[in-house]
């Protein structure tokens, strides 16, 4: 009984084992189901004006070597998303590898509110590329409209360079570096115009600074200011390494603000170099009328002055004192 029992155990694992080996192999038995990754993502739950924010602003990847690809805009209350944005791929460079890496330090960096064309509504700005290059720093921009509740792209604004909103003077300075390590730049100042269906940036103001004296580190800047329909030239500068601006053309008035703001850039001494300047002998006592002629500067002496050996009267009062 015990060997027909072995027996029968021994058939059934001979022919399980015959069965197997005449099957044909799956391959893709043991592979693993491949799993749908959603896109990378980041968040952005922004202070509007020190308000309550009104949307939520999700920025969307479709992988970690992938740019930017839209902003998804949803109501802050809930996850109806009500825009999406498409991010222009030729003009912003987001890659999620380079922004990822380092999320904590680059996240508030991206993306801000603020409004642009002072209508007192928050705008969408993005940042066009990271990491950027000192003194380019870019943005695109999206003006809130109300009445439809999107944001529009704005090709005017988003073409500024470097700009900077100042919502006291309602202006937007723009400045471009042209050379010189940043010490030659075009500045524009412009003001907002939103009464069209489209808002326009009108120019003010435009500031050239060039090199008048690279060795010394002299500048020249040269300032136009809109007249009616034009730029007029109103003022030129010269803008010393040490001391104050140097009235060069213009009124006296007409130049004072951008002498005032004008801050040339000085080379850092060393402590033996170093040295006091009475910045009084600089101040500008012309008057105020318009002189086409460029204003000469008195050359400091680097040395103080002595006495000549030949002058018989500094022999004199020698001989004098020796006597005493």
């Amino acid at each position: 009984m015990r060997h027909q029992t072995l027996w029968a155990i021994a058939v059934v694992l001979y022919c399980r084992s015959a069965a197997t080996l005449a099957a044909p192999a799956d391959t893709n038995a043991a592979a693993p189901a491949p799993q749908t990754v959603s896109p990378y993502e980041l968040r952005y739950h922004l202070d509007q004006n020190g308000t309550q924010p009104l949307h939520t602003f999700v920025l969307k990847w479709t992988g970690p070597s992938s740019n930017l690809q839209t902003i998804d805009v949803m109501l802050s209350d809930s996850s109806h998303v009500v825009q999406t944005i498409n991010v222009p791929q030729d003009r912003v460079h987001l890659v999620w590898q380079e922004i990822g890496s380092t999320p904590g330090a680059t996240k508030d960096r991206i993306v801000d509110l603020i409004d642009c064309n002072f209508d007192k509504f928050a705008d969408l700005r993005l940042l066009k590329s990271w990491p950027y290059q000192v003194g380019d720093k870019s943005y695109m921009v999206w003006l809130y409209n109300d009445k439809s509740n999107r944001y529009e792209l704005s090709e005017a604004m988003s073409a500024l360079p470097t700009p900077s909103v100042d919502p006291k003077t309602k202006r937007i300075t723009s400045t471009k570096l042209t050379g010189f390590a940043g010490g030659e730049f075009e500045q524009s100042i412009f003001t907002v115009d939103g009464s069209g269906e489209a808002t326009k940036l009108i120019l003010q103001v435009k500031i050239v600074q060039t090199t008048l004296d690279p060795q010394h580190l002299n500048f020249q800047q040269e300032i136009r200011q809109r007249e009616g329909d034009e730029l007029q030239r109103i003022c030129q500068l010269r803008l010393p390494a040490e001391g104050k601006p140097k009235r060069l053309w213009g009124t006296k008035s007409a130049c004072a603000p951008f002498m005032a703001k004008a801050a040339p850039t000085s080379p850092r001494k060393k402590p033996s170099e170093a040295f006091d300047r009475d910045d009084s002998k600089d101040s500008d006592n012309s008057e105020d009328e318009p002189t086409d002629n460029v204003a000469t500067t008195k050359e400091l002496s680097q040395e103080p002055s002595k006495e000549s050996p030949n002058n018989p009267a500094s022999k004199a009062l020698k001989t004098k004192l020796k006597a005493e």
